[in-house]
């Protein structure tokens, strides 16, 4: 599957439709916010935002 990833986007394996996200980005990078700090505890917020960029 990796091979594939190289040569074909999500949209033309699986359709656009089914890579729609329902978020809005805020709501997408809280989520990686929070998924970050959950696995990195000791991280400070700041460190978590540069790993976000």
């Amino acid at each position: 599957m990796w091979g594939w990833s190289l040569l074909n986007t999500p949209e033309e394996l699986y359709g656009r439709e089914a890579c729609q996200c329902n978020r809005t980005l805020q709501e997408s990078y809280q989520r990686i916010f929070e998924h970050l700090k959950e696995i990195q505890p000791d991280a400070s917020d700041k460190q978590i935002q540069k790993m976000i960029g």
